[in-house]
């Protein structure tokens, strides 16, 4: 079996508007009728991925511009042969390498959704902090709006957001595995230390072009950084309630709410950026 590039004619490069750089490599493999090993040899010709190709230079800082090849071709089989297939390999500038830590980026997206829901408060407006541990004799403060002791339903807008990689190098999976259920410990894509939740992350491998693609979930709380609210309790544990007088009328509150925060910070360095 052989392989064998052909040089006069056909290669060929396009740039597109965005200014993505993409040339065309035509090869002819020869020897075996089975399709898949003709595939494997222009495989071991070309891999690793990200092989790169000098595609000209650039304009503005007249430095060399490389096309990257991440498992994108085609192929035909001349008419009236057994034993010959022609290929046609494309390099790309785009997509273009990222600069995160979880295998060498090739790819990154994102999208997110944010929605109204509810959630059971005692307070409204309360003092919030980004502390993995706040003090239990720190009041929350705020508008007290439990009755009795039982916690009132206010409206809570959910943020969510996703971001996706493809990448060369098998997921850390240890790594993401230890971030999960942790808040960023820095400022980490706009969001404020602390306001980010990394909630989960799936993968699977594209057999095709051999990349890896990782989908990393997160939620966003920017007024209370995902803690939860406490109301003391006393020796039954029952809620230590006090009364406000308002004309004939005495109304029941939590005495004491505090934060729980049940997610500690962690650096998101090892997360994609976007």
């Amino acid at each position: 079996m052989a392989i064998t590039e052909n040089l006069e004619g056909t290669r060929a490069g396009s740039i597109d508007a965005a200014g993505a750089r993409t040339l065309t490599r035509h090869f002819t493999v020869t020897g075996t009728d089975v399709l898949q090993t003709a595939i494997a040899e222009v495989d071991t010709l070309l891999k690793p991925y990200q092989a790169n190709y000098n595609v000209g230079t650039d304009p503005f800082s007249g430095a060399a511009v490389y096309a990257t090849y991440y498992g994108t071709k085609s192929w035909s089989r001349p008419e009236g042969t057994d034993e010959t297939w022609n290929f046609i390999v494309t390099y790309s500038t785009a997509p273009i390498a990222g600069a995160g830590g979880t295998g060498g980026d090739v790819y990154t997206s994102t999208q997110g959704d944010t929605r109204a829901t509810s959630k059971a408060v005692y307070r409204k407006n309360p003092v919030a902090t980004h502390d993995d541990n706040p003090s239990v004799a720190v009041d929350i403060e705020g508008e007290s709006v439990d009755q009795g002791g039982t916690p009132t339903s206010i409206t809570s807008i959910d943020r969510r957001f996703s971001v996706t990689e493809k990448v060369v190098n098998f997921p850390m999976l240890g790594s993401l595995s230890d971030l999960v259920g942790k808040r960023n410990s820095d400022v980490y894509e706009g969001g404020l230390e602390g306001t980010i939740l990394y909630l989960s992350f799936s993968w699977s491998k594209d057999t095709t072009s051999g990349l890896w693609t990782i989908n990393h979930q997160f939620a966003v709380d920017a007024k209370n950084y995902h803690a939860v609210q406490v109301a003391k309790t006393d020796a039954n544990g029952d809620i230590v309630k006090v009364g406000t007088v308002t004309g004939n009328t005495t109304v029941w509150n939590a005495a004491h709410v505090f934060w729980v925060q049940p997610f500690e910070k962690a650096s998101f360095a090892g997360l994609p950026s976007f």
